[in-house]
């Protein structure tokens, strides 16, 4: 991901030093909005995942995504836009013959163009992504993300690797009440309403 990649595909370079493995800050609460049909969005994911707590993410090395916006009539008084900046930096880099460890290269995974333009619109920095260079080995406690129908099946698999004291499962459907009532333990019951 980010801005290198078409451009190191162009002059034939490689391009795995920009795969990541993409993460969202956001709270557990708006996660089953990120499963919604979203208009002009190309990944439609799936309800399955981990959660993992932000000091986790940090001590693996997730960043934020940093947002460059390209809206027509906002860049004011920064010309050319940073985006344009970014590219000039990328061209020179695959001009001087540099690798994936050119300082270019290694920022370039954690960069995203974002705004509004005639048919055509990019608007997903709310969904406040965060991103990890390369491969990502989970930590020893995470929560799994998955519908409640495959519990028994994603119980069954942590259970295989040993890991049944340090996962617990949501349904990334629920509301926050019901995720912290089954995480603390009640029963459905003992969480409803009334």
């Amino acid at each position: 991901m980010g801005p290198a990649v078409t451009r190191l595909e162009a002059a034939g370079l490689d391009t795995d030093g920009q795969n990541v493995v993409c993460f969202t800050e956001a709270p557990l609460q708006n996660v089953r909005s990120l499963l919604g049909d979203i208009e002009g969005r190309s990944c439609h994911f799936q309800p399955y995942g981990v959660a993992l707590t932000k000091h986790q993410g940090r001590q693996f090395c997730i960043n934020p995504v940093w947002y460059l916006d390209q809206t027509p009539g906002l860049q004011g008084q920064f010309k050319p836009w940073l985006n344009t900046e970014v590219d000039k930096l990328v061209e020179a880099a695959i001009a001087a013959g540099q690798d994936e460890a050119a300082p270019i290269f290694q920022l370039t995974p954690f960069i995203e163009q974002m705004g509004t333009w005639e048919g055509s619109r990019k608007e997903f920095w709310w969904e406040r992504e965060w991103r990890c260079r390369g491969n990502f080995g989970l930590p020893d406690r995470v929560i799994v993300l998955c519908p409640e129908n495959d519990f028994d099946e994603f119980k069954a698999l942590i259970r295989q690797h040993g890991r049944q004291d340090r996962c617990a499962l949501i349904d990334p459907q629920w509301s926050l009440e019901r995720m912290i009532a089954y995480l603390a333990g009640f029963s459905r019951t003992d969480a409803l309403p009334f």
